[in-house]
């Protein structure tokens, strides 16, 4: 059975799914909250976990600041680097206060 009205309600347009992922959203740092998880070790982990995508991305933004004219092919290859950063760290666990990192 649902414990939420949220888990139950349609989705007739993206400004209905955009309110409910935010309630999810809400009730999911709610809950790592009440778990203890700490936000400055959840960073650290990632910065440590994820360093090497980390660096590739502030190379290709180096890269667009210095060009003279920024180009569509830099720009896409741009955002192919931050699309893999991204998902790459998409389900990334988060630090709960007392677990080694």
């Amino acid at each position: 059975h649902p414990q939420d009205e949220y888990e139950v309600q349609g989705v007739n347009d993206r400004l209905q799914l955009a309110g409910l992922e935010r309630v999810y959203q809400r009730q999911q740092a709610d809950q790592l909250l009440r778990d203890g998880v700490s936000l400055a070790d959840s960073i650290a982990q990632w910065e440590e976990e994820y360093a090497s995508l980390v660096a590739r991305w502030a190379n290709m933004l180096n890269e667009l600041k210095a060009a003279d004219t920024l180009e569509f092919t830099m720009l896409s290859v741009a955002l192919r680097e931050l699309l893999d950063l991204a998902q790459a760290s998409r389900h990334q666990r988060p630090c709960v206060e007392g677990e080694p990192l």
